[in-house]
């Protein structure tokens, strides 16, 4: 995956490629470089990596993935439904959605430990306050409120921007 706003490093297929070859995952991602462009900096945004059950570690832990670090096997996407056409999936986490779909079905995941990607914050993209946090209460309301492990409580990644807005 590349959205519009982001970009790859000239290496990044060829260690896609390596990976793949290695290790024969249904889904892999990496590192990325966050560019800030209100701030004009760029800060490296290192990934987590899951080993274990990645689907709940997501749910507890939050998102590790940024969409543009992202590569999954077509047949993977293929038996979850692509992405999502709910009207309640929007888009400031329909790609979080579609992770968690896959990652409930496969525990072939691997992690690239390089910085292999470009990812573009600025004032015009999805990725504003406001977006967000409409975007965390409907995922709240679609994933966290149903899953049974959460027992009607919140992983404290889910209400982050609420709270800071909150103390602001």
């Amino acid at each position: 995956f590349c959205d519009s706003d982001d970009w790859w490093h000239e290496d990044k297929l060829s260690e896609l490629y390596k990976e793949y070859k290695k290790n024969k995952p249904s889904l892999v991602y990496h590192n990325m470089v966050v560019i800030d462009n209100n701030k004009n900096k760029q800060i490296k945004k290192k990934c987590k990596y899951y080993k274990n059950n990645f689907f709940l570690n997501c749910l507890k832990y939050g998102n590790p993935i940024i969409c543009s670090s992202l590569m999954i096997k077509k047949e993977i996407i293929k038996k979850v439904g692509y992405f999502s056409l709910d009207k309640k999936v929007d888009n400031g986490w329909i790609d979080l959605d579609l992770i968690l779909k896959c990652s409930k079905i496969t525990k072939k995941i691997s992690f690239i430990n390089k910085y292999l990607g470009y990812y573009w914050v600025g004032i015009n993209n999805y990725s504003t306050e406001t977006n967000v946090l409409k975007s965390m209460s409907n995922f709240n309301k679609c994933y966290i409120i149903k899953n049974n492990f959460f027992k009607g409580r919140y992983p404290w990644w889910s209400k982050f921007l609420e709270i800071k807005k909150n103390l602001n």
